[in-house]
């Protein structure tokens, strides 16, 4: 994703909206199903997207758009320091 870069959950599907600040370009990243927010992390470029009815977090690698999910809690809603 890297730069200039604009993310957001869409509750109702199993993708987040990728907006590319640069050009306005669109584009859909698949996560787990109902992701509910999106956490970015500037320093590692990393996305995070808890995913409601998968129970797992998405983890979006910035650099080069790989995905990986990670089992959470049930029904995560937020991720962040405790």
């Amino acid at each position: 994703m890297g730069n200039n870069i604009i993310s957001r959950a869409g509750l109702d599907h199993s993708f987040v909206a990728v907006i590319d600040a640069s050009d306005n370009a669109t584009s859909k990243m698949p996560v787990g199903q109902v992701p509910y927010f999106v956490a970015v992390n500037e320093v590692t470029n990393k996305i995070y997207v808890p995913n409601l009815e998968t129970n797992d977090v998405t983890v979006i690698d910035g650099t080069d758009d790989s995905t990986n999910s990670v089992t959470a809690e049930s029904k995560p809603i937020a991720v962040g320091r405790q």
